[in-house]
């Protein structure tokens, strides 16, 4: 869909008690609007632990960016920072908007990991906004050479996209960029060094692909 909205208002600040209920309604209603079949379960536990034992059951691993409690100084709460380091799905960090209407960023370095997250991120952007390729490279040979060969894996399906090289000494800068547009979403492979570095700082939605 070209925006997904999750508004957290009429589950937060709930008594636990009433959680599950609310949470199944909430979910019946998503799910009919979207036409989407699905099952609901209530699990008591470690809620880190109990994500990951499901995620060896489903394809997509969804979860919050943040709990109730916000990590000072992190963008990124604990749970799902334990769900990033050992899921074995991929994984989607939302927050409460999701807009692919302007595009989706994809972070590009190269490797076979990356290209799956290109792949993943091109067709989201398909009947979109569009794509960006988002380039780390130490200098501008480096970054035209990836440039290349993302290109050329896009045209091989008939696909284009937009690039955008990101300096690899700037990581503040590289951030800024990622950031300009809080309600967007951002792919990158899960074992990309980049993305586990600014997932503590970003904003934005980011899609981790394995």
């Amino acid at each position: 869909a070209p925006s997904c909205r999750c508004t957290p208002s009429p589950l937060h600040g709930l008594p636990p008690a009433l959680l599950p209920q609310r949470s199944r309604l909430a979910l019946a209603a998503i799910a009919e609007s979207s036409r989407l079949r699905w099952t609901f379960r209530v699990v008591r536990g470690n809620v880190a632990e109990e994500v990951l034992a499901a995620a060896h059951e489903v394809d997509l691993v969804c979860i919050g960016k943040m709990g109730r409690q916000p990590s000072i100084g992190s963008r990124l709460g604990p749970v799902a920072r334990s769900v990033v380091a050992g899921a074995p799905r991929s994984v989607l960090l939302t927050k409460h908007t999701i807009q692919t209407r302007h595009g989706v960023g994809v972070l590009y370095e190269g490797t076979q990991a990356a290209v799956k997250a290109l792949w993943a991120a091109a067709k989201l952007a398909r009947e979109e906004g569009g794509l960006t390729v988002l380039i780390p490279a130490a200098n501008g040979a480096a970054a035209q050479l990836l440039e290349d060969e993302a290109a050329q894996l896009l045209r091989s399906r008939g696909l284009s996209a937009r690039y955008r090289w990101l300096d690899n000494s700037r990581a503040d800068v590289q951030l800024q960029f990622l950031q300009a547009d809080r309600d967007s979403l951002v792919v990158a492979s899960a074992d990309s060094p980049l993305a586990r570095e600014l997932l503590e700082e970003m904003d934005s939605s980011v899609l981790l692909v394995r």
